[in-house]
């Protein structure tokens, strides 16, 4: 939380939406604007701040516990839905809370907005004085505020209520004091400077509000200095509503202003293309340091426009400023109504190839937005032309969150600081739902929940050619089967984020589907039994994922001979080790890698009954609230430790502790197979590195399994003196110290500082003594003898490594000894 307030001020939100159907609670600049104000008044607005937002009730009881009974959400065409469904939880929890809406999406929609809504008014203009005017009033009054449009006045109420000044007159220099706290370090910076806004955009003027070059100029000086405190020169400043500025003299005095104030940070900016093409702005953009430029494109260009553009590129890539980094984006505007899209989006399709062909824009880099007031909330249906176009070139975009998600669920490894407050995956393990108990799952999951059909047959003849842009801001395709479920989780009043259908291709391949996203490329998924993958050694690389299953004792015993043979030789036997995940790894991990108790992920069967992990018993059904599952799990888990003997095991410290455990195997036998197989958590470690290594790094391109070595107290490849599995105890490094062999050039890996360090032999001998359990005599010995140096110089070798290893907290006991 950015501050607290209590009694009848105002608490702003803003839900910040990602590409990926995320959100978090973010601070953002109208909103800074509107907290200015409210400063400059000698009052407090609240803003509402939360990176991991759990579900929307959590979220309405957040904001409702700040104290305030007034609430104040910046709406956007993104986050609309969300802000919708909140609004109808924040007036179920507490029907004194007064809720009004603000935002230019709010301001463009008008009055016919509030026929949809549950919130008690809309703001149209001059947010930081009505916000401010509604903190000061009872809601009784609110009608008599100019700019404000309540519920009840909706009819027969104009949606403007007060003539707009003109844009002539420097209407947002009146607010002060936007960056001042953010330069000053008492504040998170936020990348992005306004030089104008605009309200109604169907307005006569254009509803205008522009800052003066000078009050902008200050303004983005302290911009930067925030910026570059926090994340250095490589930050980008985005600056808003500079399209929006049609009058050439301001346009260009804001430019000067950047241009004076460039060279620490890189500019984002948006631009209309006919003032690209027609008024020779290039050169002032590359001069003012402008880094990314997106070209505002009509959708439906004419065949002349379209020419100019394609004249012009190899004029404006040749002008780029050396050394100067651009990105060059483009964002097509759609004027939709009664043309025939596909004959008149020709020229632009011609255009956007011609700049794709000529490396000026990359296909990946294309937007749309509707650009009629009122149309942010339906789909904007690509004409054939466009579709081709970006078909050709366009490549799948990465949705790490999305997919890291994906694998979260399969292997049941969730990051701690993830976990609480909601249910992150819900998997329909047989098909689809039951529509009945819909509405159970807005109680179990969070904002940015996901639900997964696994196995679900979709019907692959159905028309699926049509690609269109909405809200999401990424490019969608016909899904009917999505459209169902967001459909009748609407219906039921719960909010769905993200639904992912897993669809059966082939014997062990399927095809993932995310949401209703663009695939130029489909998604295929290999899944398969352990067994039938240590016979037909399956290569990872041939498919986008690949999971390994441990179902039967047969699965099982192959699994653990693996890793017996990593234990005692430091090698792995196969490349599909590392280059695939086994399903429910967490079972087979160290300590605190069960996350059942916090319930991070949920399987539902055909008759709604709900396991907290793959293939095991129920803990309850869907008309169980999510306080009684969580309760359940708990008891259940406290109940399997203390059978156990869980807290007085030797190995308490290094396995997880699963406590729901598959059909083929009792506890005796799990808590047997642990202890024998005392390497197991390492091992997993291990995989777990690497796989990170193949994914962020090229450290492991050109690298076989063969090549690979990894240093355990259970086996060294330079210290001669193998503890075996008996002495494993004895390491003094710590289990958060990797050290492992490529090509015989040694690596280091410490998971707490992220450091990838590479060592030379000498002092990868030293961390392998001090990993079989070796002391400082025996190193100094053993170095004298194989490399036929002095005492005295292998004595100062051994003593310069420890205090490294120990300066870098590797070390357990010597870590106390390093000065």
């Amino acid at each position: 939380m950015l501050k607290l307030s209590f009694g009848n001020g105002v608490t702003l939100a803003y839900f910040e939406h990602h590409p990926t159907r995320l959100f978090t609670a973010s601070d953002q600049l109208d909103c800074r604007y509107v907290r200015a104000y409210f400063k400059q008044q000698g009052a407090t607005a609240a803003q509402y701040v939360e990176s991991n937002l759990s579900n929307i009730y959590d979220a309405a009881e957040d904001l409702i516990a700040l104290g305030n009974d007034r609430i104040a959400l910046y709406i956007t065409a993104a986050n609309f839905r969300l802000c919708d469904r909140l609004t109808t939880v924040l007036k179920e929890l507490d029907d004194s809370t007064h809720i009004v809406w603000f935002g230019g999406y709010v301001s463009v929609q008008g009055k016919k907005l509030l026929d949809r809504i549950q919130a008690d008014g809309i703001i149209q203009q001059e947010p930081e004085q009505v916000i401010y005017a509604l903190s000061e009033t009872e809601p009784e009054e609110w009608s008599d505020i100019a700019g404000f449009l309540g519920r009840n006045e909706a009819v027969g109420h104009p949606d403007t209520v007060e003539t707009y000044h003109s844009p002539s007159v420097y209407e947002l220099d009146q607010y002060e004091g936007i960056w001042e706290e953010a330069a000053q370090a008492r504040q998170t910076p936020i990348y992005t400077v306004k030089c104008a806004d605009t309200l109604e955009r169907d307005n006569a003027r254009g509803g205008l509000r522009i800052h003066s070059p000078g009050r902008f100029q200050q303004d983005l000086e302290l911009a930067i200095q925030a910026a570059t405190r926090t994340a250095g020169s490589e930050v980008t400043l985005q600056i808003a509503g500079f399209h929006l500025l049609h009058d050439r003299t301001i346009r260009s005095e804001i430019l000067e202003a950047m241009e004076r104030m460039k060279g620490s940070t890189g500019y984002q900016i948006e631009v209309e293309y006919e003032w690209v093409v027609k008024e020779g702005i290039w050169q002032q953009l590359l001069q003012a340091g402008i880094t990314e430029i997106a070209i505002r494109i009509p959708l439906l260009l004419t065949e002349q426009q379209a020419q100019e553009g394609i004249s012009l590129a190899d004029t404006l890539q040749d002008s780029q400023v050396p050394d100067q980094r651009l990105n060059v984006t483009v964002t097509l505007t759609d004027y939709a109504a009664s043309h025939d899209l596909t004959a008149d989006s020709q020229y632009t399709a011609r255009l956007l190839s011609a700049w794709t062909a000529n490396k000026f824009i990359d296909a990946n880099h294309v937007r749309i937005e509707p650009d009629q007031p009122g149309r942010e909330q339906e789909r904007v249906i690509l004409p054939e032309p466009i579709r081709s176009y970006l078909l050709k070139y366009a490549a799948d975009e990465p949705q790490p969150a999305l997919m890291n998600g994906y694998i979260a669920f399969m292997t049941g490894h969730y990051p701690g600081s993830s976990t609480g407050g909601c249910v992150k995956h819900i998997g329909y393990t047989e098909g689809s739902w039951n529509p009945s108990s819909v509405h159970r799952l807005g109680e179990y999951s969070g904002v940015n929940s996901a639900l997964l059909f696994e196995n679900n047959q979709v019907n692959r003849e159905e028309k699926n050619d049509i690609v269109y842009a909405d809200q999401d801001g990424v490019w969608k395709q016909h899904n009917e089967l999505f459209d169902e479920l967001v459909q009748t989780t609407e219906q039921q009043q719960y909010y769905l984020s993200n639904a992912h259908q897993i669809v059966p291709l082939e014997e062990c391949t399927y095809e993932l589907q995310m949401n209703d996203f663009l695939q130029i490329e489909p998604m295929h998924i290999r899944r398969m039994d352990y067994l039938k993958a240590a016979q037909s050694e399956p290569n990872g690389d041939e498919v986008g994922l690949q999971f390994l299953e441990i179902t039967s004792e047969e699965d099982l015993e192959l699994f653990l001979n693996d890793v017996d043979h990593f234990s005692r030789q430091g090698k792995f036997k196969h490349g599909f080790e590392i280059q695939s995940y086994i399903v429910d790894s967490c079972r087979w991990s160290g300590a605190h890698h069960c996350r059942a108790r916090e319930l991070p992920r949920m399987f539902v069967d055909g008759q709604d009954q709900i396991s907290a992990c793959r293939g095991c018993p129920s803990i309850g059904d869907m008309y169980d609230s999510l306080d009684s599952l969580l309760t359940q799990v708990s008891v259940v888990s406290d109940q399997e430790q203390l059978l156990r003997g869980c807290q007085t095991c030797d190995i308490r410290d290094t396995c997880s502790k699963c406590s729901f455990l598959p059909s083929y195997m009792n506890r005796q036998q799990y808590c047997d197979l642990r202890r024998k197989h005392v390497m197991l958590h390492r091992y997993m470690q291990m995989v777990q590195l690497f796989k990170v290594l193949r994914k962020y790094t090229q450290a492991l391109h050109g690298i076989g399994i063969q090549d690979i070595k990894v240093s355990l107290p259970t086996v060294t490849h330079l210290w001669p003196n193998h503890s075996g599995v008996e002495g494993a105890a004895n390491s003094l490094v710590q289990d958060t110290v990797f050290l492992f062999y490529m090509q015989d050039q040694p690596m280091l890996f410490h998971s707490v500082s992220q450091k990838i360090l590479k060592l030379n032999e000498l002092t990868s001998l030293i961390l392998e003594g001090f990993m079989a359990g070796a002391d400082e005599v025996e190193l100094i010995r053993y170095i004298t003898e194989k490399y036929q140096v002095e005492t005295e110089y292998a004595a100062s070798a051994v003593s310069q490594a420890e205090a490294m290893f120990a300066r870098e907290g590797c070390l357990k006991k010597m870590s106390a000894k390093a000065g």
